[in-house]
């Protein structure tokens, strides 16, 4: 289609059979007499000859004259727009008026305007809408897609435009909204969770649009609701497993309170071992809201990833540091081995030092009758394809083992649950929340990354990290 200003060119150009054709077309009423003379016997052939010769000549000036003019007028139409900053082709005469040339310039100037004005607010028109953060579409009677703005070829893909829009977003209840305002003209509001993004989840605007001159569209527009969705999620998370989880060590305290108001209320001795139970409890308590608030907040950020440059190396260093005391404690040796020049990883490394913090903890506390745990970072030109999303891709790997009693491997699926625990009872005696992997998991999603667990009775535990290369 011609764009706006634009009219297509069909050039009338000089010919002469155009030119005869202008002659025969003014002396025709001359020749028609002649003959009509002839044949009622008023002129001899002779005579119409000559006669009608001299209406030729008569009717030349007349036929040059429209054909120039016919000539001057498409040149007038076919300078649209370029030739409109320039004097008029077209002059007046005796064959047109000078007054209805300029009013014909002053015409076609006044559309230019028009034109220009309307192709500058559509091309502001487009960049907003590329602009906009929210996915945008318009979708024709046909059910395809034929605009989309960055943000939506950012998401859905490149090759979205042209596309049915029923391949691009399987929600009967949004097909359904756009065909009510392509056909009805009515607009609505659909809560869309798209399952393909990791459980986002969108309010689609659905507008009707009417162009005159053109088939109806429907405009969509995905407003992303997932932080919402995710705080009410968590909110019902938190009171569903918090007060399952605190409502034992409250009654417990609540029984020892109980007991030193009465039984015990003069028992030195009992007194001492129930303020000190209490303490634990009470600290237990505090760790689980802790990580219950750490756990919420990696989620709300899981959905935002961060592109820090993080030596993994330095990261490491910290947590031996940190766990050396432990280790020690425990008569566990912690062995870090690093290989040289590791590359920077995209990330947050206060983050990045609490997955590799929690992973440790974990090892010296359940794998430590294996008296060692290894900590080992290197890169990879391939992840394999344990690693997931990161398979065949340049990354770092960084593995915790102990060599301990290790997980059942009907556990191993579950072990990043929250509050999910092999051996109950033994967690809690060592204090434990049932949370840390939950957050590591987290955490590792947020940054892209795969959490890989291999282990299985007797054998102890492999937990792998798998990040994506900044690079050398």
């Amino acid at each position: 289609m011609p764009a706006i200003g634009e009219i297509p060119r069909a050039r009338a150009r000089r010919h002469p059979l155009r030119l005869a054709r202008e002659v025969l077309l003014w002396s025709a009423p001359a020749w028609l007499a002649l003959a009509f003379g002839m044949l009622l016997g008023w002129w001899s052939a002779e005579a119409t000859l000559a006669a009608g010769g001299v209406g030729i000549l008569a009717a030349l000036p007349l036929a040059v004259a429209r054909r120039r003019l016919i000539e001057e007028l498409t040149e007038l139409v076919e300078s649209w727009p370029q030739g409109l900053d320039r004097e008029p082709p077209l002059r007046g005469g005796w064959v047109i008026d000078a007054a209805f040339v300029a009013a014909l310039w002053r015409f076609f100037r006044w559309l230019k305007q028009r034109a220009d004005r309307e192709t500058a607010e559509i091309a502001l028109q487009e960049r907003l809408m590329e602009v906009l953060p929210d996915p945008l579409l318009q979708v024709d009677l046909r059910g395809s897609v034929v605009y989309a703005n960055r943000a939506a070829l950012e998401r859905f893909g490149a090759d979205l435009r042209g596309r049915p829009l029923r391949r691009v977003l399987r929600a009967p209840e949004l097909l359904e909204a756009v065909a009510s305002a392509l056909d009805a003209d009515l607009a609505s509001q659909v809560t869309l969770a798209e399952p393909r993004a990791h459980g986002r989840r969108f309010q689609v605007e659905v507008q009707p649009v009417r162009i005159p001159g053109q088939e109806p569209l429907a405009l969509m527009v995905l407003r992303e609701r997932t932080s919402e969705h995710l705080s009410q999620r968590m909110m019902s998370d938190f009171v569903a497993n918090a007060s399952h989880e605190i409502r034992t060590p409250l009654t417990a305290i609540r029984g020892f309170i109980d007991t030193l108001r009465g039984p015990a209320r003069d028992d030195a001795q009992a007194r001492e071992r129930f303020l000190q139970t209490m303490a634990t409890e009470a600290d237990r308590m505090a760790r689980l809201v802790g990580e219950l608030m750490t756990l919420s907040q990696v989620e709300l950020m899981e959905l935002h990833r961060p592109d820090a440059p993080v030596a993994i190396g330095e990261v490491l260093d910290a947590v031996v540091s940190a766990q050396a005391g432990v280790a020690a404690s425990n008569g566990v040796e912690l062995r870090l081995d690093v290989a040289d020049r590791l590359p920077t990883v995209p990330g947050d490394a206060d983050q990045l030092q609490q997955v590799f913090t929690n992973l440790v903890d974990n090892a010296l506390k359940y794998g430590s009758a294996g008296g060692r745990v290894d900590i080992r970072a290197k890169t990879l030109a391939a992840a394999p394809p344990r690693a997931s999303r990161l398979s065949g891709l340049a990354a770092v790997a960084v593995d915790v083992i102990d060599y301990g009693d290790g997980i059942p491997a009907d556990a191993v699926p579950r072990i990043t649950e929250r509050f999910f625990r092999v051996d109950s009872s033994r967690s809690r005696l060592l204090g434990g929340t049932g949370l840390g992997l939950a957050i590591v998991k987290h955490i590792v999603n947020r940054h892209r990354g795969h959490l890989a667990i291999d282990s299985a009775l007797g054998e102890g535990c492999r937990v792998t990290v798998y990040l994506e290369m900044v690079g050398e």
